[in-house]
């Protein structure tokens, strides 16, 4: 390979001293082709890769909701999901479901909207969400929880990881999520003890006249934690609302979308994580390219070995982070050199997370007495 990249390299002088470029011009140019040299791949396979991106580019301008539902469907690829429902929402996509009368086993597009599949519900076996989607073919859509428990039966554990995700909204009549599951609980438990139709003929709907109806609608932050629980995302706004707080107290904030408007200047900017890759210098040591996303888009984030040692314990966990560096301007392509990483409210995310877990404990698995 040596042998060939000289002759390349005075072949490639001598072609652009001819077209009247500088020594030092055509220096630079060659080592950047000769930093491509580790990567580089086959004519061929560069061109199948232009195909694939010409077709994915036509279907996501002309079918943007089947587009982004076929890529939920495979399980992403490059993002975590939450990436992909946060853009398609940027593309003015209205994300519907997941919801027992709308959603399929997969995500699928119709018209502006794209539907959230019942694959995407963390814990529903697939016998439970084949025995909804068979049941609705079978006798139509349901009407009521109750309506839905006559029907269906599902166990304890499909229960518990449906009605967090608000599969169940369309058809509670208002009732909050916990007393969904504590709903649907009951009517199992009963269903066995007494059997199915001496059940619902003796039931006077004894949990609406708990939750006043004003409060029916409202989500409170503990559905919220809920939801990013069972789904992975959130289904209406970017997961970064989980640390309003902590997010709004950052004064001086620079927004993906504007990151452009501040080349060669520090700023502070926060962010999701949603795709890491690390790699190795010459010398051996680790350094990291980080994808981040706000409210508003995705940057990129270069981490250089000496503060990925410092600070690469925090790239690990699921939660936002808040980094400091510099705007940078490489060719065209806009970048972030990483100099500091914080943990955005992490005491608070920790305390949170943890009456996530005592609440989530005894609104749903202790809802049946």
């Amino acid at each position: 390979m040596e042998i060939k990249l000289a002759a390349y390299e005075t072949q490639f002088s001598e072609g652009c001293r001819k077209n009247g470029a500088a020594d030092e011009t055509i220096r630079k140019i060659w080592e950047m082709m000769l930093s491509f040299d580790g990567y580089s791949f086959c004519k061929p396979h560069s061109a199948s890769y232009a195909m694939v991106s010409f077709q994915s580019a036509y279907l996501r301008v002309h079918h943007p909701a089947e587009f982004m539902a076929a890529v939920l469907s495979n399980q992403g690829g490059y993002y975590r999901p939450h990436a992909y429902i946060a853009e398609a929402r940027r593309m003015r996509l209205l994300t519907v479901g997941p919801d027992v009368n709308v959603s399929r086993y997969k995500y699928y597009g119709s018209g502006r909207d794209l539907v959230i599949g019942l694959m995407a519900v963390r814990g529903l076996s697939a016998s439970g969400a084949e025995g909804i989607l068979k049941e609705r073919e079978r006798g139509g859509d349901f009407s009521s929880l109750d309506d839905f428990a006559r029907r269906v039966k599902l166990g304890r554990d499909d229960i518990i990881s449906l009605c967090p995700a608000g599969v169940f909204d369309s058809i509670a009549e208002g009732l909050p999520r916990f007393m969904q599951a504590r709903r649907l609980l009951s009517a199992n438990a009963g269903a066995v003890k007494k059997g199915q139709d001496e059940l619902f003929a003796a039931e006077a709907a004894p949990f609406y006249s708990i939750v006043p109806p004003a409060k029916r609608v409202q989500r409170s932050d503990n559905d919220l934690w809920e939801e990013y629980r069972a789904l992975g995302f959130l289904r209406n706004v970017h997961p970064l609302a989980l640390w309003k707080s902590d997010v709004l107290a950052v004064k001086y904030r620079v927004k993906a979308v504007r990151i452009g408007d501040y080349i060669g200047r520090n700023v502070k900017m926060a962010g999701w994580p949603v795709t890491q890759k690390e790699v190795w210098t010459k010398d051996g040591l680790t350094m990291s390219f980080l994808s981040l996303e706000d409210e508003t888009g995705l940057y990129e984030t270069v981490i250089f070995p000496q503060v990925y040692e410092k600070y690469g314990r925090l790239l690990f966990d699921q939660r936002p982070l808040l980094v400091y560096g510099r705007v940078c301007d490489d060719m065209g392509a806009v970048s972030f050199e990483v100099q500091r990483i914080e943990a955005l409210g992490a005491k608070a995310a920790g305390e949170t997370r943890a009456s996530l877990g005592e609440t989530h404990a005894l609104r749903y698995e202790g809802a049946v007495c």
